[in-house]
């Protein structure tokens, strides 16, 4: 519910002070939801808090981060770890997405939107290392990028995925990286099976962190 006051009721008079009342009441109802700090966290976002937003992120993966991966009724939906992924994006937080990521492709590595947003942050990854880093790692980062690009468009039209915008997207930023490097053979051998997903952070050291984050709030 609260989400729907950050989106369609997003320009109503009493949005925030609704999705306010809507948090605390999550919050009297089940203090140990992860789904409501990271529901915290997009209002904190929305409200240009991102350190309030990067707490609740750390008290959501907290509750969590530790439990049995292999239950899953003791962690959030696939869905809203993705949307978590998005999160730590939009904070800037990189490493903790692709440790999320690698997560979510071992529970299904067939999930457009997940090697979408590997590209996606390997793309943005490139971008830092264009301004304090090697040529060679830009290079690879944005093979790495390519290739998750290319596996999440031929998903798409396998599985008859409808989200064209997020495509058209992936299209656009793959012909953005033959445009600067030239797909060699190599690569076109890649595209038969799905792409490896170089140097992901662990995540046994990210849950570890958010502990460590948690015990010291």
């Amino acid at each position: 519910m609260t989400e729907i006051y950050l989106t369609d009721c997003c320009f109503e008079e009493d949005a925030e002070k609704r999705c306010k009342e809507l948090l605390q009441s999550g919050l009297l109802i089940d203090p140990d939801c992860p789904e409501v700090y990271q529901t915290m966290a997009s209002v904190r976002l929305s409200q240009n808090r991102p350190d309030d937003a990067r707490d609740c992120v750390a008290k959501s993966m907290a509750l969590w981060a530790d439990k049995e991966l292999t239950d899953l009724t003791q962690i959030p939906s696939y869905e809203n770890r993705l949307a978590l992924v998005r999160l730590l994006l939009e904070l800037d937080d990189k490493e903790k997405a692709l440790g999320l990521l690698e997560l979510l492709q071992k529970e299904d590595d067939e999930n457009v939107d997940a090697w979408y947003l590997f590209g996606w942050t390997y793309h943005l990854q490139s971008e830092d290392v264009a301004t304090a880093g090697s040529d060679e790692d830009k290079a690879e980062l944005l093979r790495s990028s390519r290739e998750c690009f290319k596996q999440a468009i031929k998903l798409a039209n396998m599985l008859g995925y409808d989200n064209d915008g997020l495509i058209d997207h992936a299209l656009e930023l793959v012909a953005a990286v033959d445009a600067i490097l030239p797909p060699s053979e190599d690569d076109e051998e890649e595209d038969e099976g799905a792409p490896a997903v170089p140097n992901e952070p662990e995540w046994d050291d990210i849950a570890s962190e958010d502990e460590d984050v948690e015990m010291g709030s």
